[in-house]
């Protein structure tokens, strides 16, 4: 129920001898194709691929899956002479793809004939001596980051491969995600002048690599590190620029996209004399340059190009970006063009569209919140396609909703929720907690947090709703026992959860400096979980224990008008209320329906009346912690809708959101660019918007 096998016809998994547990290995599989008409082409591999049929890229790949599940690609390829697949993994722990052995399985097929198949015949393997392997990591949430020295690519060689233990093969499950071309403007040229920094770039990801928290190699270990390189560059404008080509000598070039988009960077370029390339990018300009640490990432890709020759390059990695600068730290090149080869969602599959009525702003942010949809939704569900690229639980919550409004359908959702049932249990957590977010590995013990597990559930909750899988529930029921039993450990004599361990996460604000010892809004979210594990499983004492558990919060954390977030034990034992008061708190109390409109009347109209988008403006409730756009804005717009607030509600989105469209065409993290400006479950505006009667199908 949660996947269909899959089986090669002829093909077996295999790798180079001896190397499919380094990190940051990469090698290409070539085969010849027959002429002149269309192949198709089956692949399953650890951890990513890109297809290039003479050259030109075809498309990037897999689908994520649970460990030790692998979905298996078919790829119509175009009448060509040589396909070729680069598959690199990273094999370190990360958010992004889960720490496995290295394989790769193919076959070709001619019709119904298999003309070449790995592991027997028709495959040759070569080094890729080009990408430097020991590199810094991207991000702790991502793999590693790409450095070239193109001098060295004559240089690769075929390489032994042996056949790899058997893999657990499923079919993909969901389309192919698009890959349609943008292409760079340009906005300014300058010099480079090399300036070493004093104090260089010292995230964890760089300086604490290689210790048993943090996958990697030590700084000391580096061939190269990228992005200490560029950071000894200082750029200086000379003149303003608009069109290709460009010939830079010790210079950069600035160039920018029609919005904040992912995908691989693709540059053809002419090499005059031997050259340092460095290409480093964002999503927004920081005053006046481009801060490509800014999100705690290294986001620059680096080269070595050889004289004398043309290049079409393109990265292997997915990023993202709305401006990039190219550096040319030494020799001289030309830059014809400049392009983002996109990967995000298939836009032919919406079927929801905004109406021609609707006014520049609405116009704006439908673009704005599909284009964050399709940038987080290319084989399960996304926090942000950039730093992390990670399948959070919460923000799926958010982003179900959104593919099921636009497709009808629900099947990436489907993928989402089957990962977490592919094993029985998740290596590195306490029994029966589920992970933060799937497929990825815990960095240590306390890499999980107990209150994400919960938004699994009500999430499952819907999606059966939605789809009527109620097969889907019955599965993940002994998943639901089990972490109803973990909590157990940690309830008090009322019946709430105290101290829990982990990283205890509300929202982005105040919130998460108030969660010890009784958190408030986890156990709201605790009353919430007992609810749908009875409407779920009908254990009729589940629904008990939840309206205990309601009074009890009730009694314990309202005072006056407002729920005061936490309370802590004294030195004599004795819990008592910090008296800090959220505004995110109210909602959650709302969302989960620990508060209700006929309860809480009183506290409702001062939400509607005083705070939302607008609150900032104001001198009101200043003693209140303010909210921020994950989550509590996002809750607050959904008892809104769900009050038919309707004129406060588009008035509080249009507040919230109008701003970061026109600044990126995406939709944020945080209410201000300070992280991720582009985030998945932030494109839920579509469903508030289509409940405005702005959407049609």
């Amino acid at each position: 129920m949660f996947f269909r096998n899959y089986h090669f016809r002829s093909a077996l998994p295999i790798w180079e001898d001896g190397k499919d547990r380094e990190m940051n290995y990469t090698l290409r599989f070539v085969s010849d194709l027959p002429s002149g008409r269309p192949t198709r082409l089956f692949l399953a591999c650890c951890s990513q691929y890109r297809v290039f049929v003479d050259g030109a890229f075809i498309c990037a790949g897999p689908a994520r899956a649970g460990k030790g599940f692998f979905r298996v690609d078919e790829i119509t390829l175009p009448a060509g002479e040589q396909v070729s697949v680069l598959v690199s993994n990273s094999y370190c722990k990360s958010f992004e793809f889960q720490k496995q052995p290295a394989f790769f399985c193919a076959e070709l097929a001619d019709g119904e004939e298999i003309i070449a198949a790995t592991g027997r015949f028709g495959w040759k393997t070569l080094s890729v001596p080009e990408r430097l392997q020991k590199v810094q990591r991207y991000s702790v949430q991502r793999g590693f980051c790409e450095v070239y020295d193109l001098s060295r690519s004559a240089d690769a060689t075929d390489v032994p491969v042996k056949n790899c233990e058997e893999k657990h093969f499923i079919e993909r499950g969901i389309p192919f995600p698009a890959f349609p071309v943008e292409s760079a403007v340009c906005l300014e040229k300058g010099y480079v002048e090399n300036h070493p920094c004093e104090t260089h770039y010292s995230d964890r990801s760089i300086v604490k690599a290689g210790n048993p928290k943090y996958d990697g190699f030590p700084s000391d270990r580096l061939e190269r590190c990228s992005v200490w390189e560029a950071e000894d560059l200082s750029l200086k404008k000379s003149s303003d620029c608009c069109s290709f080509p460009q010939s830079l000598e010790e210079e950069y070039l600035r160039v920018k996209f029609s919005a904040n988009l992912s995908g691989m960077i693709g540059l053809e370029l002419f090499c005059k004399s031997d050259a340092d390339l460095y290409l480093t990018f964002d999503e927004i300009l920081s005053g006046e340059k481009i801060d490509y640490t800014r999100m705690e990432c290294s986001n620059v890709v680096a080269y070595h190009l050889v004289g004398g020759k043309h290049y079409s390059l393109l990265t292997f990695e997915i990023y993202t970006m709305q401006y990039l600068d190219i550096l040319v730290k030494s020799g001289s090149v030309t830059v014809e063009s400049v392009c983002l080869h996109r990967v995000e969602f298939d836009r032919n599959r919406i079927v929801c569209k905004l109406k021609a009525t609707a006014d520049h702003q609405l116009r704006k942010l439908y673009e704005a919140a599909v284009s964050t949809f399709c940038q987080n939704a290319i084989d399960i569900f996304t926090d942000c396609p950039s730093r992390e690229r990670a399948g959070w639980l919460c923000d799926s919550f958010f982003t179900s909703r959104v593919e099921h409004l636009l497709t009808g359908k629900n099947l990436i959702e489907n993928n989402f929720l089957s990962n977490f049932g592919m094993v029985e249990r998740f290596e590195g957590l306490p029994d029966g907690m589920l992970p933060m977010c799937y497929p990825a590995d815990p960095q240590n013990a306390d890499s999980f947090i107990p209150n994400w597990a919960i938004w699994f559930f009500i999430e499952l909750s819907e999606y059966c709703k939605r789809t009527s899988n109620v097969a889907m529930a019955d599965a993940f029921k002994e998943k639901a026992l089990a972490l109803l039993s973990y909590f157990r450990q940690f309830e008090n004599s009322d019946g709430l959860l105290e101290k829990l361990p982990g990283w205890i996460f509300v929202e982005w604000s105040r919130c998460n400096q108030l969660v010890q010892d009784i958190n408030y809004p986890t156990n709201m979210l605790y009353y919430l979980f007992k609810r749908v594990l009875f409407e779920l499983y009908g254990i009729s004492s589940l629904s008990e224990e939840a309206a205990r558990l309601k009074v009890a919060i009730r009694t314990q954390s309202k005072c006056g008008h407002f729920f005061v977030e936490n309370a802590v034990y004294d030195t004599h034992g004795v819990a008592k209320l910090s008296g800090e008061i959220t505004e995110t708190c109210q909602y959650y109390a709302f969302f989960t329906g620990v508060a209700t409109l006929e309860e809480d009347a009183a506290l409702w109209e001062i939400l509607c009346r005083d705070f939302g988008s607008e609150r900032q403006l104001t001198d009101k409730w200043k003693e209140i912690w303010p909210s921020n756009a994950f989550i509590g804005n996002y809750l607050r717009l959904e008892l809104l809708d769900r009050a038919k607030e309707y004129e406060k509600l588009e008035r509080n989105i249009r507040g919230y959101c109008v701003k970061m469209a026109e600044r990126t065409g995406t939709l944020w993290e945080h209410d201000k660019e300070k992280a991720s400006c582009n985030h998945g479950f932030a494109s839920h505006v579509l469903v508030w918007l289509d409940h405005l009667g702005y959407l049609t199908t």
